[in-house]
């Protein structure tokens, strides 16, 4: 994959994560992963900044990567969870100022790193909160994460094609995850 262009891997990439309807950070033996399919940082990056790719925690609580499609169908699920007091100081926070990173959410809210790793874990894991962009950078490979709400997300999105009612967004994200999953997996995973 390494002799690919750019604008090649996130074509390939995002055709894996299409196919499959999500994509992991790491290893599993379920789904793909980034690294296992050639992938990379800047590649998943571009195709998150590009409303391509939904970065969340679905699926076990791991880094989960949803296709465009597959967000859409599964947010009638996981988004109608009620927020604790601190996961929706983030989200308000986030919705006010556009998107912020890790530091400046823990800062500007004066959370600790557990609290914030645990109302964070919730919020990605009911599709309230994504990464939006990249921040400044680690290394020549890795960079902060510039978090936001769904809602910011959406905005440069065309969401309308995905304008369904519950039952036929069940009936897709079935239709989508069956090749990986159980049924009765499916549906805990939709809890």
């Amino acid at each position: 994959m390494s002799k690919l262009s750019e604008d090649q891997k996130k074509e390939f990439v995002n055709h894996c994560i299409k196919d499959a309807g999500m994509l992991l950070c790491n290893e599993n033996v379920v789904f793909p992963s980034l690294c296992g399919i050639g992938g990379d940082w800047n590649t998943i990056m571009t195709l998150i900044e590009d409303r391509e790719v939904f970065h969340s925690k679905v699926f076990k609580a791991r880094t989960t990567y949803l296709s465009k499609e597959l967000y859409f169908y599964l947010k009638w699920f996981k988004q109608r969870k009620v927020l604790g007091e601190t996961e929706k100081r983030i989200f308000d926070f986030l919705e006010e100022t556009g998107g912020a990173d890790t530091e400046m959410v823990k800062n500007s809210l004066m959370l600790g790193s557990k609290e914030f790793k645990k109302s964070m874990d919730k919020l990605l894991s009911d599709l309230q909160v994504t990464v939006l962009s990249r921040g400044k950078s680690l290394s020549e490979s890795w960079t902060a994460l510039v978090w936001g709400t769904y809602l910011q997300w959406e905005s440069g999105c065309m969401a309308d094609q995905y304008s369904l009612t519950n039952e036929e967004c069940h009936t897709c994200i079935h239709q989508i995850l069956s090749k990986n999953l159980s049924s009765k997996d499916i549906e805990r995973m939709l809890r």
